[in-house]
């Protein structure tokens, strides 16, 4: 099933992808009535957990096996708009916490010459003020503007509060997964390959890290 926030009538409101259209989970209620017991982002649907991810799947099942009127009157109501023409926020536009692996690409690493590979997994942010949705622009800082960067990354998100899970039972956390840009102000990240002494490195890194809290960086 995926689930995505979709921008309506300037509203953030939680759709499900229902063959090649999108359902509105919002504008459906009329049409719908299910459809009200549904949390009104896709944060508070998570949070809800899996009675509220099934009570959306048994909802786009019924619209997937409509066979007569009621895709009509949700097309009507812009409660069910093609897949291509919607217009897409982040999936998760409010995160409570962005964590992230850095240095974990090797072939970024060979990019980024002189860079060695950890021994354990590093770890950086992303602020969540940051975040934007699919084909929103990006805004480089007007100082440094060629030196901003790119990432793809794949990206777990969670769906149940945790702490100190085991590796074994990790997995029954996440709720999906979904793909981020991570954009870096590169200049913010000269001084690690430089720096000297017991807090010169600390202090560069986390200048690095800054450098990847720009709005629109996420």
């Amino acid at each position: 099933m995926h689930l995505m926030t979709l921008s309506t009538a300037g509203r953030a409101t939680p759709g499900v992808l229902a063959g090649e259209e999108i359902l509105d989970l919002v504008a459906a209620c009329p049409s719908l009535p299910a459809a009200m017991q549904v949390p009104q982002s896709v944060r508070g649907i998570l949070e809800a957990g899996d009675a509220a991810l099934a009570l959306i799947g048994s909802i786009r099942d019924e619209v997937l096996a409509d066979r007569g009127s009621l895709r009509e009157r949700l097309r009507s109501r812009a409660a069910l708009v093609a897949a291509a023409q919607a217009k897409l926020l982040a999936p998760l536009p409010d995160p409570g916490l962005i964590l992230a692996a850095g240095l974990n690409y090797h072939a970024h690493l060979k990019e980024m010459k002189g860079t060695p590979i950890p021994d354990r997994p590093a770890s950086l942010y992303k602020s969540s003020a940051a975040v934007i949705g699919p084909g929103a622009a990006i805004v480089p800082p007007r100082e440094w503007a060629d030196m901003v960067d790119w990432e793809g990354e794949f990206s777990a998100v969670f769906g149940r509060h945790c702490h100190r899970v085991k590796a074994s039972e990790a997995l029954d956390y996440i709720a999906g997964y979904t793909i981020i840009n991570d954009v870096s102000a590169r200049n913010w990240v000269r001084d690690v390959f430089s720096a000297e002494g017991t807090f010169g490195p600390i202090l560069a890194w986390e200048h690095n890290i800054l450098g990847k809290q720009f709005p629109t960086f996420c």
